[in-house]
């Protein structure tokens, strides 16, 4: 359900998350903090409308804890357009990234957990290296 996905050159991973639609959605503050924010959660207040509460698109067959019940997720488009008015090559990174990129999984034995503090790490390169997967096929 949780993963993270570390896109090249960068040392903040992006956590992503599976929903119960069987939609992708990521942590806004995620995001906040891949373009250096230091005020993260002032960072999501902004984009209010565009945010859906991760209550909204967890499984309901558990209890989750509040904080991931009240997690802000949005949607890979929404995370494009942030990053491209931000920083543009961050933003085609992120894209092709998820498109056509390749990573090497890290702890592959852990794919469907619960908690995205405990989740998978896809490391995404910038070429294709053996034992690395595409990104669209893992997700």
């Amino acid at each position: 359900m949780w993963f993270k996905i570390l896109l090249p050159h960068q040392h903040y991973p992006l956590v992503a998350m599976i929903g119960k639609d069987g939609k992708l959605y990521f942590r806004l503050v995620d995001v906040g903090a891949l373009l250096g924010r230091s005020k993260v959660y002032e960072f999501a207040k902004q984009f209010d409308s565009l945010i859906i509460q991760g209550k909204d698109v967890l499984s309901a067959h558990k209890q989750y804890p509040i904080m991931t019940q009240k997690s802000n997720l949005v949607t890979p488009d929404v995370v494009f357009n942030i990053l491209n008015a931000e920083l543009s090559s961050l933003a085609t990174s992120f894209a092709i990234s998820l498109n056509a990129g390749s990573a090497l999984v890290e702890n592959p034995s852990n794919l469907y957990v619960e908690s995205y503090k405990t989740s998978p790490v896809l490391h995404v390169q910038d070429s294709p290296v053996p034992n690395s997967i595409l990104v669209r096929l893992w997700i």
